[in-house]
């Protein structure tokens, strides 16, 4: 076995003695080892081969290549000259780069590689065995009859795996052209970024590489206009076009996408779905207060419910209402002090229903109390009748209490039944008025009453009855 290494600068051990020797193979190796065969894709003019498309000449341009660890280099455009062909037949031809070990040659070099003549040509077969290595940089075709040669005649080969690859590496990752080309243009695990065309209502994208919808394919798009209707829509130049859909499959609201936003969006196989979107849900901007964003099914709101703070009720004699919105808890409603006081008063009430009068008579009857009233209760207190000195049967008189501008049987709260009841009275808030016969101001109660004869023989009847009031004040 042995240890071998490389590159050193000789040193002469003798006139034209040389300790250290290299030969082609060495560095061929050493190469071979580091580089694939192919063109050195970026370098120069990457040997691309083109015609101008009125000769019978293509031109190779600058480039290097590596062929099984030799090197190539084409430092200047480079011409060759191709032969016409007869008419009623066609040819291909290949522009090559051969490497060529055999002892006369010892060179890698392009050239012409002639095709067959043909009513259906086919390309020439490269040449790859121990002397001769080639790859092909461009399929040539030749019309018959014709003295120049079509620009999209000229087939770029370069890039085609076994044909003609990209140079790589041996020893870092390394994959082909195409498959770079895949990679990039893999819109399932990449996601482009695009501005959108259009309009508000159909957007219009552009994707390279892209022929196709195919599930799981994503983009990301900054908006160029707010949508102008609840049922925007989307197409890949060339293609059809395809819904918008929120996560929850309902179509963005008019204007929830806005201009400039960027968003992310991927095909399901039907229709493009926003990507984090954002949350769902039933509230409304009256149920969020003033100034919080939150996110409902219309996309993000902004809060309408006003803040109201600690609210603080002081009891009135009035009805008060809670006013809408946010409250946080500390508001209260204020302490009323506790009845101290229960007032009573009575008064005997006498008074005469003649026979003149009619089966109806009011009269009315005031209480002054000590202190301002904050509700009470008028009631009757014995009643009797007497006719000329002779008491009579209660049931031929009923007593109301009543409006006297607007009296209606059903309005009859006491009736007289027995001699000497108490029977079940009109209780009110100072500030409730029955009508204008029963009513509180300040201290005073007012009361009126209304004596019917329920007989149809009207004498001239004396009523005798007690009234009483008892008012609650604080």
């Amino acid at each position: 076995m042995a240890e071998n290494f490389s590159f050193f600068d000789p040193v002469e051990v003798a006139p034209g003695v040389w300790d250290r020797e290299y030969f082609a193979q060495q560095f061929t190796d050493y190469f071979r080892r580091l580089v694939t065969t192919g063109v050195m894709k970026g370098e120069s003019g990457e040997l691309k081969v083109s015609t101008e498309g009125n000769s019978m000449i293509t031109t190779l341009n600058t480039g290097v290549a590596y062929v099984v660890g030799r090197s190539y280099e084409n430092t200047s455009p480079l011409s060759h000259t191709h032969d016409t062909e007869v008419l009623g037949k066609n040819r291909i031809d290949r522009i090559v780069v051969r490497l060529d070990l055999r002892t006369e040659s010892r060179f890698v070099k392009s050239f012409i590689k002639k095709g067959v003549a043909s009513t259906i040509p086919v390309p020439p077969n490269l040449q790859r065995d121990q002397f001769i290595y080639e790859i092909s940089l461009a399929q040539v075709k030749i019309i018959g009859g014709q003295t120049y040669i079509n620009i999209n005649d000229v087939v770029d080969e370069r890039g085609k795996t076994d044909i003609c690859p990209w140079a790589g590496s041996k020893i870092l990752p390394n994959f082909d052209n195409a498959t770079l080309e895949e990679h990039i243009h893999d819109y399932k695990e990449h996601i482009p970024y695009v501005v959108t065309g259009g309009t508000g209502e159909s957007y219009v994208i552009k994707l390279d590489g892209v022929t196709d919808y195919y599930e799981g394919l994503a983009v990301a798009i900054k908006i160029h206009a707010a949508n102008t209707d609840d049922a925007p829509i989307i197409k890949i130049e060339g293609l059809a076009a395809k819904a918008i859909l929120k996560q929850n499959g309902q179509r963005p609201k008019t204007g929830s996408l806005r201009k400039d936003a960027v968003y992310t969006l991927r095909y399901n196989g039907k229709d493009f779905i926003l990507q984090g979107e954002g949350g769902s849900g039933t509230a409304q901007p009256a149920d969020v207060l003033t100034g919080k964003t939150f996110t409902n099914d219309n996309g993000e709101q902004t809060g309408s419910m006003v803040n109201r703070g600690a609210q603080i009720i002081t009891p009135k004699s009035s009805l008060q209402y809670i006013p809408q919105g946010y409250h946080n808890g500390a508001g209260y409603v204020a302490a009323v002090p506790p009845v101290s006081n229960l007032e009573y008063r009575a008064v005997r009430a006498t008074d005469y229903l003649y026979k003149s009068d009619g089966p109806r008579k009011w009269f009315h009857v005031t209480f002054t109390m000590q202190q301002k009233i904050l509700a009470f209760v008028v009631q009757f207190n014995g009643f009797e009748l007497t006719y000329n000195g002779t008491k009579m049967d209660v049931d031929m008189m009923r007593l109301h209490l009543v409006n006297d501008t607007g009296w209606l049987a059903s309005d009859a709260m006491m009736q007289g039944v027995n001699d000497g009841a108490i029977w079940q009275g009109i209780s009110a808030r100072a500030d409730t008025l029955y009508g204008n016969g029963i009513k509180a101001v300040g201290n005073t109660i007012y009361v009126d009453v209304l004596i019917e004869a329920t007989s149809g023989l009207y004498f001239n009847y004396t009523y005798n009855s007690a009234i009483v009031v008892q008012s609650l004040y604080i």
